[in-house]
């Protein structure tokens, strides 16, 4: 009997296994047992094909009647959005876009009324099933209700005659895969494994434990996090990540941390400042300490399966204990709900499961996405093929042969008509591209040289010479390259520009969102908005178009004054199918504030806060503080602290944090110590970052005795040696003029094997600068390179400017040089020192060379260096040569690149 027919009489509930071994006409896609809902796909974003069952009908109708020839296409078309099916199809389509079943219900109740009943086709049907299928895989508290509706209208669909495609037997059979619980089923064996290796009672007492205390939202592996990058554990490194979590998840539980008896018993753990982490973590019900001689590995992936929650840590899971686990739902578990991080002198960095699957997927329309990299691991580009349809029908759109910005490649819709003369399926693949943004997209091996070699000859040519140079240069173009060389020429937007349309036409380039995303970069810094947009354009074109893209766009704008578009930008975003979420406004208010529009930033909060947009949290308010405290508006700090308060939100370390920074930067370091005892007292452990804030403070304020206090009280807490914090204390040294003891911290940086930096000598640069010790500060420049620390575009600018200032154009010169043969491009601040010096000194021609040279990378110049060009060209009696200057400047400000 066949499974659609008996499901169709009520005789059969269908299962995933009956409807995989369906009739061979019922082509059934694999079935993932992934659980992410499916709708982010870029297939559901799309907008759906406007030719249907209503469209055909009313071409039959057009073309039999006298006037169906004179009636134009868009009048037909019209007609059939028009219909009372075309209207459901649109209603449809919004809810599947949205992943709204219940409005999909309610229209799909209504359609079925014997009022006014309408017709439905398979298209309709197909939208409510992957709705439906999505709903019980997604959402546990729904999944009855989903999975019953799904059954119910697959039956009214073989009651209506309507045959099922591919798409509408996967949905159904995700419906009976929905009626089990992996997780819990995972669970289970999980314990039946662990009760196997580890003493029972042992397992059993963590299992009622947890029943106890949980559940939690997220899980710690706190042994490999206080590891990581450490020598010796560190619990401030742990804490500093529970810190991060709470905020990613609920701030006022913490997540569970779970660590192994002798950690929490011995070695550093009973310093006490470790004792003070342990004591809250305890009263908080958040530490579990595993048995003597047990695997820890079994506690913490329970205690995170059975809580549903993330799991922090970065461990890839690969050894002897997870192979044990299986291949099927493991791997699919752990890229939803592993969260790995990396750490930076600000603390952790907490890299969230990714939003899109990195297994194999299939879509709405009966495409499949295969990554064609083994394994699960997030960090490695990967790249995707699309396997559809070979005969998609006249009215199917091309493959664009670009890539979705979440890694999926792009395919073509086809109608319902074609899918119906479809048979046998017959399918082609389509390469994908790499298009994710984050780890592993960076240049390959080979590539960051090849790229500097590009950049060498790009930077030396002009702009119509440069496809000569780069044929004659015979560099293999790949997709890695052309990124890499976008980055590095991120300060002259034009020879950008050049270069990628150079690249466009080579073989081997690929078209990616990080190659674009760099380009926009390079264009928005010398502000050619115009053509910016029409690369967004393409990028829609190509799907490649993610919040990455727009959050680029937003920052441009922010830095260059533009309030009004950054904000419009921001909200362009859902135009393009993109939803916005308090993490996004938290984002645009902290790139307002970033770019010296705190009050702007103020002013979104307010007016967003005032329409019910979003309900802010203690990121929200962070932020805030951050950037008031940026413009030494103690009064507005206070203010916005004030005002978490009374939300009923707790300070966490961040919080604090910026409280003391913004006392440090009004030069009040009184007030900041005030804050730091009342920190500790609250329970909440200074993290390094606050160390290393009070040290700047004081050292600012030439208070070197007191910073060095800190300093000690820092190491004392156990804390690792960070290379942030002595940074902070080589700037300490040289404010009080104590160079002598910078560069012996230096060597201690350099003993612990933690630096120095190219940061370290640039503190060192500026305040021997300041000091007018210019030929120490050259010397010290000359060194960098010996501490493998190359100079920076940072680096050269103030060594350039110290020569001009100083009438030494010819060192600024051979300095120049050297950047150049080094691939770095300079920034606008350094064209203005060399040419204010060269004007200083009357070599006016090298002066115009070095600003048509400017104008050539698409640099504008502050109005005040054309003046003072035009100044010294006047009194040097070349009038025509500033008007030819004059001309060239006006004619770059007024007339927009092209691409």
């Amino acid at each position: 009997m066949r499974v659609a027919a008996a499901a169709a009489a009520g005789t059969l509930r269908p299962t995933a296994a009956t409807l995989l071994f369906s009739p061979p006409h019922q082509h059934l896609r694999p079935l993932s047992l992934h659980r992410r809902a499916t709708q982010h796909l870029p297939f559901a974003r799309r907008r759906r094909d406007s030719y249907s069952t209503a469209t055909v009908a009313a071409q039959q109708e057009d073309s039999g009647g006298a006037g169906g020839e004179a009636e134009g296409k868009a009048a037909r078309r019209r007609r059939a959005r028009e219909s009372p099916e075309g209207n459901l199809r649109h209603q449809l389509d919004m809810c599947s876009r949205n992943a709204d079943l219940t409005t999909a219900l309610r229209h799909y109740d209504a359609a079925l009324s014997p009022d006014s009943p309408v017709p439905l086709s398979l298209h309709h049907y197909n939208c409510l099933l992957y709705l439906c299928s999505n709903a019980a895989a997604s959402d546990p508290d729904s999944s009855a209700d989903a999975d019953q509706r799904g059954f119910d209208i697959f039956a009214r669909m073989e009651a209506d005659g309507v045959q099922p495609n591919e798409a509408a037997l996967t949905s159904v059979a995700r419906l009976a895969a929905a009626t089990r619980d992996p997780a819990m089923d995972f669970a289970n064996s999980l314990t039946e494994l662990a009760i196997k290796r580890e003493a029972r009672d042992d397992f059993l007492g963590f299992q009622s434990w947890l029943r106890r205390h949980g559940p939690f939202d997220a899980v710690i592996d706190a042994a490999n996090v206080g590891l990581y990058n450490s020598k010796a554990f560190s619990f401030s490194q742990v804490n500093s990540v529970v810190n991060a979590i709470q905020r990613v998840t609920k701030p006022n539980k913490l997540p569970l941390i779970i660590l192994h008896w002798n950690r929490v018993n011995g070695g550093n753990a009973k310093a006490p400042y470790n004792q003070k982490i342990l004591e809250s973590w305890r009263k908080a019900g958040a530490l579990y300490a595993t048995p003597p001689g047990s695997n820890d590995d079994w506690y913490w992936l329970y205690a995170a399966v059975s809580c549903r929650s993330l799991l922090v840590t970065n461990d890839e899971m690969r050894d002897h204990l997870f192979q044990l686990l299986g291949t099927s739902f493991f791997p699919r578990w752990k890229e939803k709900h592993q969260v790995r991080l990396t750490f930076s002198g600000r603390g952790p960095t907490l890299h969230l499961p990714p939003p899109y699957s990195i297994v194999i997927q299939d879509s709405e329309d009966g495409s499949w996405h295969v990554p064609t990299t083994t394994g699960d691991d997030i960090e490695k580009p990967r790249q995707w093929i699309c396997s559809k349809r070979k005969s998609w029908g006249a009215h199917a759109h091309q493959v664009l042969g670009g890539t979705h910005a979440l890694g999926f490649c792009s395919a073509a819709r086809c109608s319902a008509d074609d899918q119906a003369d479809a048979e046998p399926p017959r399918f082609t693949v389509v390469p994908g591209d790499t298009a994710v943004d984050g780890p592993g997209t960076g240049a390959g091996v080979g590539v960051s040289e090849a790229a500097e070699r590009v950049c060498r000859v790009v930077s030396t040519q002009p702009e119509m010479g440069i496809a000569s140079a780069l044929d004659a240069l015979r560099v293999a173009v790949s997709p890695e390259l052309v990124a890499e060389v976008l980055k590095n020429l991120s300060n002259a937007g034009m020879l950008a520009l050049a270069f990628f349309r150079w690249a466009e036409r080579q073989e081997g380039f690929r078209y990616t969102a990080e190659s674009f995303h760099n380009l926009i970069e390079a264009l928005g810094k010398i502000k050619q908005f115009r053509l910016v947009w029409s690369l967004v354009e393409t990028m829609r074109c190509r799907c490649l178009l993610s919040k990455n893209t727009f959050k680029l766009i937003v920052r441009r704008y922010a830095r260059a004054r533009k309030v009004k578009e950054a904000v419009e930008t921001f909200e362009k975003m859902s135009s393009f199918g993109l939803k916005t979420e308090l993490s996004d406004y938290n984002w645009l208010i902290d790139t307002l504030s970033k770019s010296k529009q705190v009050k702007k930033g103020q002013a979104v909060y307010n007016e967003m806060k005032r329409k019910g947009r979003f309900v802010p949290d203690l990121k929200t308010y962070t932020v805030l503080m951050e950037g008031w405290g940026h413009e030494k508006d103690l009064l507005m700090v206070k203010t916005v602290y004030q005002e978490m308060l009374d939300a009923g939100i707790r300070p966490d370390v961040v919080a604090y944090g910026m409280l003391i920074s913004a006392f440090c930067k009004s030069g009040k370091c009184d007030e900041a110590i005030k804050v730091f005892h009342e920190m500790e007292v609250s329970g909440c452990m200074p993290s390094p970052h606050v160390y290393c804030m009070l040290i700047n403070g004081l050292g600012s304020e030439e208070r070197l005795d007191e910073a060095l206090k800190y300093f000690e009280l820092y190491k004392e807490s156990g804390f690792p040696m960070e290379v942030p914090t002595c940074n902070a204390v080589v700037g300490a040294y040289c404010r009080a003029s104590k160079f002598q003891h910078a560069f012996k911290m230096v060597d201690e940086m350099r003993k612990c094997k933690i630096g120095p930096n190219s940061r370290t000598y640039d503190i060192i640069l500026h305040h021997l600068i300041k000091s007018q010790k210019f030929e120490e500060a050259y010397d010290v420049f000359h060194r960098m390179g010996s501490d493998s620390c190359e100079p920076q575009l940072n680096t050269y600018t103030m060594m350039v400017g110290m020569f001009c200032s100083n009438g030494r154009v010819d060192m600024a010169l051979k300095v120049w040089k050297q950047m150049k043969e080094k691939g770095v491009l300079p920034c606008m601040h350094m064209f203005s020192a060399l040419i204010n010096g060269l004007c200083f000194e009357n070599r006016l021609e090298e002066a115009c060379i070095y600003f048509q040279e400017m104008l050539d990378k698409g640099i504008r110049p502050p109005g005040q260096l054309f003046s003072n060009l035009k100044e010294a060209l006047v009194e040097g009696g070349r009038i025509s040569l500033a008007q030819e200057m004059a001309l060239k400047l006006d004619t770059l400000r007024k007339t927009p690149l092209h691409g």
